[in-house]
């Protein structure tokens, strides 16, 4: 895998600026375990550690964006946005399950729409009522809805499509509503 580097390079207000001289102090261990990391899951998690100390910046005046020198990731893409963002749910279905009893099984396919590799998911399935209060809520890391064949480590790749297979407490009746949200996986 080729390294990639990480440039920030920031928007500058005159008012912003000393914050963002903290901003740059702040990130820059994270910049160069970036710039160190051999794997997708050690770049992801340099990535998210920088976002999220630049949600303690204020507005647009300490913005940033990543460039990667070797064209392969689209960094940009990945600063702009959360990690499963890129993360797309085409189908999904849900039944009582045929072998468990009081239980529900919930297939979904899942597609990495970014055009680089990123961690597979956790996902999240909420079941609720006809006025859509929160019946019931899990949450599933990868190894728990993913064929055992599948490598975890080598990520999601890009545009391909995944099947999910989740099994779930069946609430009961009253329970009309599945919906399914992605996080960034647990480290």
């Amino acid at each position: 895998m080729k390294k990639l580097a990480i440039i920030a390079t920031l928007l500058v207000s005159a008012q912003a600026s000393a914050s963002c001289s903290e901003f740059l102090e702040d990130i820059k261990p994270y910049q160069l375990a970036y710039s160190r990391a051999t794997t997708i899951f050690q770049q992801q998690a340099a990535l998210t550690s920088i976002q999220i100390i630049q949600k303690q910046y204020p507005g647009e005046a300490c913005k940033f964006k990543l460039d990667a020198y070797d064209g392969q990731v689209l960094a940009e893409q990945i600063a702009a946005t959360k990690p499963t963002d890129l993360i797309k749910l085409i189908k999904r279905d849900i039944t009582i399950h045929p072998r468990v009893k009081r239980a529900l099984l919930i297939n979904a396919t899942i597609v990495n729409t970014a055009e680089f590799a990123q961690p597979f998911p956790m996902m999240q399935i909420t079941l609720s009522d006809i006025n859509s209060t929160v019946i019931a809520k899990r949450h599933f890391q990868p190894a728990e809805y993913l064929d055992a064949d599948i490598n975890l480590r080598s990520g999601m790749l890009p545009n391909r499509a995944f099947q999910t297979s989740l099994t779930m407490a069946d609430p009961g009746k009253d329970s009309v509503n599945f919906k399914i949200n992605f996080f960034p996986p647990a480290p």
